[in-house]
This record gives C-alpha cells, sequence and structure tokens, in this order.
C-alpha cells in the first residue's frame, strides 16, 4: 500500500508488512523499516528527507533503527497521497496527512504524533488532510477516513496541557540520582 509518490521518482510505502522508501534510478529500495506494521491496527508513520536526501523513518513517533543505503536528493514534485506503483493501488486508510517542507527532528516528530493543528501554528506545514477538511482525492483505493484504534488527537489546548503536566515529569528526570536515598526506598 502506497503513501506518498510520484511516478519513476518515489514510492513511500508498505512493503512485506515494512514501511519502506523506494526511489527511482538505480537506488530503488533507499531504507526499510526494521520494525514490521501490524496488520488492521492504527499506527503513526512519518518519513523525513534531509537536507543532504538521506532518509528516516519513524513508528509511533520513534525512531526505526534501520539505516538509509545512500542519498536520495533531489527534488520531490507533482507528488500524489495513496499512489503506489503497483497495478492494484494503495489499500489503506488514512486518519491525517501532512505534508513539510522541511526535515522534521525526532523530537518534533515524536511530540507531534498525536497531534492536530492548522498550517497557522506549524511552521514548515504545507498541507494538512484529514477524513473531516481534505477536499481532494486520493489515488485508486486509497481513502481517508475516521478510524476507531487511532489515538485522539490533541487541539492545540490540549497539547500545550499536556506538555506542562510533562514538563515536571522531564525536569525530575533530568536531576541525578541519589544511592542512597535509593537504597533506603527498597
Amino acid at each position: 500500500d502506497g503513501i506518498l509518490g510520484t511516478p519513476g521518482k518515489l514510492d513511500i510505502n508498505f512493503f512485506g508488512g515494512n514501511l519502506r522508501v523506494h526511489v527511482g534510478g538505480t537506488l530503488h529500495d533507499v531504507i526499510v523499516a526494521k520494525k514490521p506494521m501490524m496488520p488492521d491496527l492504527w499506527t503513526h508513520v512519518a518519513a523525513v528527507r534531509d537536507a543532504e536526501g538521506r532518509w528516516s523513518l519513524y513508528l509511533d513517533g520513534e525512531l526505526d533503527p534501520a539505516q538509509a543505503k545512500a542519498p536520495a536528493p533531489g527534488p520531490l514534485e507533482k507528488v500524489r497521497i495513496g499512489w503506489t506503483g503497483t497495478k492494484s493501488g494503495t489499500q489503506g486508510a488514512f486518519a491525517e496527512y501532512r505534508l513539510w517542507n522541511r526535515a522534521r527532528t525526532a523530537a518534533e516528530i515524536r511530540r507531534d504524533f498525536d497531534r492536530s493543528f492548522g498550517a497557522e501554528n506549524a511552521p514548515g506545514l504545507v498541507f494538512r488532510g484529514s477524513g473531516d477538511t481534505w477536499g481532494g482525492k486520493p489515488q485508486k483505493g486509497a481513502k481517508i477516513a475516521k478510524t476507531s484504534d487511532l489515538p485522539p488527537l490533541l487541539t492545540d489546548e490540549q497539547a500545550l496541557a499536556l506538555d506542562a503536566k510533562f514538563s515536571k515529569y522531564r525536569a525530575l528526570a533530568a536531576q541525578p540520582g541519589d544511592a542512597a536515598r535509593g537504597r533506603q526506598a527498597r
């Protein structure tokens, strides 16, 4: 099932249950995730290409250990949502779709995988589509639909409240431990 692509240049898809980035020319599979996808289970996926053209893959906000075999530089133009080079098309469902004009960091992907936001408060976000808002048409077989197993996407207000709550715990985790007090707590 294809996520995003353009004929002869890019096909981000699932092959053998693993997320992969396939490019045209001599490179073909530039990167294939080591962690397989679970059928019928909602998973947030992100494919990121840095300024040098090297790809990284993320599943549910976590960096997959796969390493890109080579950079794949060059412009990505006229990409199609839900497009794949296979004749059967895409048989996937997307809860939300985001395209960025910059490489997002691991921290940004981990922080935002369960959040929904519009372009007005997301620098670099060039396209966002969901089952509620997208007026376009995906390629053959693909659909954008609400599913029951995805985590609820947080609003900006909910995300700020959650960030404030967890900032306290991150601050505590950054402090050095006290072995003597730890032994007393046993």
